[in-house]
């Protein structure tokens, strides 16, 4: 079995199959959907993500106003991915009292353990109505779960859940396609809500949380990796007046190769951990792992028994700082040959960052140096508006071949 670190990881590589498949889909989607939005809009029924209009019957689980500081904590909050720790925590969930955010792919399964996730994330345009309706029609309509949705998705998706039902919007944003930074926000200039967006739905999950005012962020199945090899949680959904479960498929050993951790796990899913990485660097919200057996084991980890009981209060003495946050996301990230760039700092505190990968050639440094040169021409001649400009190219380079030296990169 391959190693994680004898493979090339690139994200170019993966933006170009989104690009091929996903984009042209965004677009389509996006003009078909426009009326239908603008109308929830107008009518007063459809939210910006951001906005606090929730429709939570419980005002302890309500969001908060503001960003908060690593340390501080305001609503606890579980953030559901697809991995086999799912099964465990599952049953455990029916008496967690705050917020659950998810993918679509988890909605039903939580349902039956018997907590409604307060936010369904939904990210992949691809995704069908199908996925959120094997339950009674009129199960969503009576829950407090409120779908989270951009207008890239199918449009039987915007229309299977009505804006009563409560339905939260968000832009896309990727600064390198027009299409995202500039038509999206001309068209839809009245979802002022967006997400700079990093391949996966857990990341997505972890940055609403974040924008939301939620502090601590558990992570439920969140393992990146197929421990004892088998890498997906197990679905249930409901048909013919009963609850079924769908077990997922071995996963194909052909295509898994060995972890830094010595778990197995596949290349995709080591790019969407160095993305959640990147979010966690970005945003630093007090992640608390609840798996000790998969690939992001970078966090404080509690188990996911404790966190129920206590309701995530009182864990103040597993708490990282923001330096600790910093150092450890950073050096996470350069196990992907990823870094990031401090570019400029904002009034409250928070960096501005520009995310740079290094090629695996034998000229990999000079092409980073002349990626740094381009990159110092660029913000003299751009200066951040209402930023402070901290960037230093001899220091951001000494510092990428440092991290990359101590975990374990030939240069």
């Amino acid at each position: 079995m391959l190693k994680e670190t004898d493979i090339p990881l690139s994200s170019q590589q993966y933006n170009v199959v989104t690009d091929a498949t996903l984009q042209p889909l965004e677009i389509k989607n996006a003009f078909h959907n426009f009326q239908q939005i603008k109308s929830e809009f107008d009518s007063g029924i459809a939210i910006d993500a951001y906005t606090q209009k929730l429709k939570y019957t419980d005002p302890k689980r309500a969001p908060k106003d503001d960003y908060p500081t690593p340390t501080e904590t305001t609503v606890p909050c579980i953030i559901v991915g697809s991995g086999i720790t799912l099964d465990k925590a599952g049953p455990l969930l029916k008496d967690w009292d705050y917020p659950i955010i998810t993918s679509s792919s988890h909605a039903t399964t939580l349902a039956y353990y018997g907590h409604d996730p307060e936010m369904i994330f939904v990210l992949d345009p691809k995704t069908r109505k199908a996925e959120l309706e094997p339950v009674p029609t009129f199960y969503w309509e009576r829950s407090d779960s409120n779908i989270v949705v951009h207008p890239g998705l199918y449009p039987e998706l915007i229309n299977a859940w009505p804006a009563e039902w409560g339905k939260m919007y968000f832009r896309e944003v990727n600064p390198a396609k027009e299409f995202y930074y500039k038509t999206l926000a001309i068209a839809y200039d009245f979802i002022t809500t967006f997400m700079f967006l990093f391949s996966s739905a857990t990341s997505g999950q972890v940055g609403l949380a974040h924008m939301l005012g939620y502090n601590p962020l558990f992570l439920v199945g969140c393992e990146f990796g197929a421990p004892g090899l088998k890498d997906r949680f197990t679905r249930y959904f409901y048909e013919g007046g009963d609850w079924r479960a769908e077990q997922p498929p071995d996963p194909p050993k052909s295509q898994l190769v060995e972890s830094i951790y010595g778990v197995p796990t596949y290349p995709i899913l080591i790019h969407y951990r160095r993305a959640l990485a990147a979010v966690w660097r970005c945003d630093m919200p007090q992640l608390i792992q609840t798996s000790n057996i998969g690939n992001f084991r970078e966090c404080p980890y509690v188990p996911i028994e404790e966190i129920v009981e206590c309701q995530g209060m009182g864990l103040e003495s597993v708490y990282w700082t923001k330096d600790h946050i910093k150092e450890i996301s950073d050096r996470l990230m350069a196990h992907g040959k990823m870094f990031a760039v401090p570019l400029a700092r904002r009034p409250d505190g928070k960096e501005a960052l520009r995310f740079l990968e290094l090629d695996s050639g034998p000229d990999c440094i000079q092409k980073m140096e002349r990626y740094l040169d381009a990159l110092e021409q660029l913000v003299q001649k751009n200066p951040p508006e209402d930023a402070e400009l901290i960037f230093d190219k001899a220091k951001s380079m000494d510092y990428i071949k440092r991290l990359y030296k101590e975990v374990g990169g030939a240069l």
